[in-house]
């Protein structure tokens, strides 16, 4: 394990309309408001997206096990942000419901908000990091730099 602390820098809010694409979207923010390190809490609704549920099997390295919707869901989210190859990159977990269909997982590709969704960033300061891919693991994972 290791820990770095930070502290509270600037807090963005953001409102993404029907028919955006909500990581696109995420990423044109983070990049506009130079956003480095970040926390992302989000809710609303996509219309459609494709989304990571966990492995195929539990072994290393993984097997992205996909899941896709375009029935219109309810969403709540947090994620992180932090670089990777220079530019930002979001690491987003949401639950999406629609009735009792529910799932959580990693959104990765598609995202096509529904209605709308608000977003809140908030940035940390005093931590450098950035994703690196770890070809042993097979996923992108965070690297502190001293």
């Amino acid at each position: 394990m290791e820990v770095r602390e930070g502290r509270i820098g600037r807090i963005i809010v953001a409102r993404f309309d029907d028919g955006e694409d909500l990581m696109t979207g995420m990423l044109n923010v983070a990049k506009e408001k130079r956003i480095n390190s970040g926390i992302v809490l989000l809710l609303g609704a996509l219309r459609k997206a494709e989304v990571v549920v966990g492995p195929k099997e539990p072994i290393v390295p993984p097997e992205p096990n996909w899941y896709s919707f375009s029935d219109g869901r309810e969403i709540a989210g947090i994620g992180t942000i932090f670089p990777q190859g220079g530019e930002p990159k979001l690491h987003l977990h949401s639950t999406c419901g629609r009735g009792e269909k529910v799932v959580l997982g990693c959104i990765r590709k598609i995202s096509e908000i529904f209605l709308i969704v608000e977003t809140v960033i908030i940035e940390i300061l005093g931590v450098e990091a950035e994703r690196k891919i770890d070809p042993a693991l097979g996923i992108a994972k965070l690297i502190f730099k001293d």
